[in-house]
């Protein structure tokens, strides 16, 4: 998960209302039905309009030293790939304008995307414009041209802290104590490790492989029914692909007394490496010592 407002975002721009389609040409016909595929995520139908040759490109992603990974890729595999790893649940295109020049279709507006669970989403509206190129019936490439730096937060939650939409919503997911959404962001060999849990040996806990995290997380959940994590986050930044939050837990769990949680409160330090717009590792450092704890009202 390297992107600043995120890989996951780029390819979303090719979303668009049928609403506003003028009189149909073969080409806009095709741009039109490759965008209703992209929009709804059917990996199916958008296979059906690719070939070896197709090309799908942001280059507002190019040189941007925050972002990881441009958007720069050619045949149907690398495309399907890359737009799959990013676990978009919806997004709406807002058109503003749109028109066609010889082969090519043009759409000017914005897209809304979100991502993470359904109990859980967040959401951002990007500028963008987004030119599909047809030949021969196939789409040729899709280009976006994206303004990361205009984007504005959809979700009710506070601007977030980083650029990067991804790690937002996996912070987000985390924070809320949804490991099922979590699950959407991790790479299948994903490491997780927290050096300082106690009663845990010299290692901590140390988890390989994201079945083998999801099993301790659901054992967890299934055990303690966590209400939320509740992350406050002072310090955020990023270097190298690594994304490094300092702050406090405020994890609360359900007691018996009306109006009442049981809060355990400590600082915490999490540090996200991302590699291809997923978490390759996390690991975090808590002071279990010094943790405070009890009962607080209820929000």
């Amino acid at each position: 998960m390297k992107t600043l407002f995120s890989a996951l975002l780029f390819c979303l721009g090719g979303f668009w209302t049928s609403a506003l389609a003028q009189e149909q040409t073969p080409a806009r016909q095709t741009a039109e039905a490759w965008l209703d595929a992209y929009q709804a995520q059917d990996f199916s139908a958008m296979r059906a309009l690719l070939t070896d040759e197709s090309v799908f490109i942001d280059p507002t992603s190019l040189g941007r030293e925050n972002f990881g990974d441009p958007i720069n890729w050619q045949g149907a595999d690398a495309i399907l790939a890359g737009v799959g790893a990013w676990g978009v649940t919806h997004a709406e295109y807002h058109i503003d304008r749109t028109y066609e020049s010889p082969g090519r279709v043009i759409f000017d507006g914005s897209v809304d995307v979100t991502y993470g669970d359904p109990d859980n989403p967040v959401s951002y509206n990007f500028p963008i414009i987004t030119i599909v190129t047809v030949r021969d019936g196939w789409v040729a490439e899709h280009r976006d041209y994206t303004d990361f730096d205009g984007a504005r937060s959809l979700s009710a939650e506070a601007e977030p802290l980083t650029e990067n939409s991804i790690i937002n919503a996996y912070m987000a997911a985390y924070s809320a104590a949804d490991f099922e959404a979590m699950a959407g962001f991790m790479d299948e060999a994903v490491i997780f490790s927290d050096p300082t849990a106690t009663g845990q040996g010299e290692t901590g806990l140390l988890h390989h492989g994201r079945d083998e995290i999801m099993t301790a997380l659901r054992e967890f959940a299934a055990q303690n029914n966590p209400i939320g994590l509740n992350f406050e986050w002072d310090t955020v930044f990023e270097s190298n692909n690594r994304y490094v939050f300092m702050g406090r837990v405020n994890a609360t769990y359900p007691v018996q007394q009306d109006g009442m949680v049981f809060q355990w409160s400590a600082p915490q330090t999490t540090v996200i490496h991302m590699r291809d717009g997923l978490v390759v590792e996390q690991y975090d450092f808590a002071d279990y010592e010094g943790a405070e704890q009890g009962l607080v009202p209820a929000e």
